[in-house]
């Protein structure tokens, strides 16, 4: 594609020539299993499974966020807002998840102590930002969709 661009033209950045932001897109993959007895009761049978839209099996899926937009350097030691600016830099570049496992390794597996000592750090919830609310939806409308396909055949 280089190879074309005429003497002096300005080289395209590569989100420009691929649509894709250069550290990517960050995807999060969902899945709940159920078996061995935990079954819930609303879809024991495959009868059942006509009204599985109306079971959210997210129910109990933990969103973690964070509260400050830019913490102020002067409300915390020079060593827990660098630690807190790198949590958040990880958590916006490579997601939560990642941002969540650091904190594990690093932090002697006191998860939750780490969390609420860098709550304020952590990235602020966008309006687009998947939500309990927002995934219960997606999981309707790809029931709904499914069901839909099913009668058509």
């Amino acid at each position: 594609m280089l190879r074309r661009l005429p003497p002096g033209a300005a080289v395209p950045t590569f989100e420009e020539c691929f649509h894709v932001p250069e550290l990517g897109h960050i995807l999060t993959r969902v899945e709940r299993q159920m078996g061995g007895g935990r079954i819930p009761m609303v879809v024991t049978t495959v009868d059942d499974l006509a009204h599985c839209a109306d079971f959210n099996p997210f129910e109990g899926l933990e969103f973690i966020s964070g509260g400050s937009v830019e913490p102020n350097p002067n409300d915390y030691s020079f060593m827990d807002y660098l630690a807190g600016m790198q949590l958040r830099h990880i958590a916006k570049t490579e997601g939560m998840q990642a941002a969540i496992c650091h904190i594990t390794r690093y932090s002697k597996r006191n998860k939750s102590w780490a969390l609420k000592k860098f709550h304020d750090f952590l990235p602020v919830p966008g309006e687009a930002d998947l939500t309990s609310e927002r995934l219960f939806e997606r999981f309707q409308r790809s029931i709904a969709v499914q069901f839909q396909a099913h009668k058509a055949a």
